[in-house]
């Protein structure tokens, strides 16, 4: 924020809050973007903590879950993945998301309810819920 606050014009109609939103949707639509084409360093084998069989299985079906669904929400326009990351991983409030990117709240709900039903539609087979 410091490094663009010379971009920041109220004339444009944004207030300083609504610009600080908007800012922080944009860094973590950023964030999660980068981590998901991140490679992850491993633990050489002997500094691994002991895990039951079951339990990595279940961890590893998990995570595979969440990258199915983060892979197909990276498929949607930028504004609906904003939502989505916001109100998940942020928890933001819809207001708050509204106010950050510029939308109607409504409008904010609508897409995440949408989005929420085609992702419970996507995954309706899948074993891991």
């Amino acid at each position: 924020m410091l490094r663009t606050i010379k971009n920041y014009d109220p004339a444009k109609g944004a207030g300083l809050r609504t610009w600080l939103y908007k800012i922080a949707a944009n860094k973590a639509v950023d964030f999660f973007r980068a981590r998901a084409v991140r490679i992850v360093d491993t633990l050489p084998l002997e500094d691994a903590e002991p895990v039951a069989e079951n339990d990595f299985i279940d961890r590893l079906a998990d995570k595979m879950w969440l990258e199915q669904v983060l892979a197909v929400v990276g498929t949607l326009p930028a504004d609906t993945q904003a939502v989505f990351r916001l109100r998940i991983f942020g928890d933001w409030t819809f207001p708050q998301i509204a106010g950050a990117l510029h939308l109607p709240e409504n409008t904010v709900k609508s897409k995440y309810h949408r989005l929420l039903a085609m992702l419970r539609k996507e995954f309706a087979g899948y074993e891991g819920e």
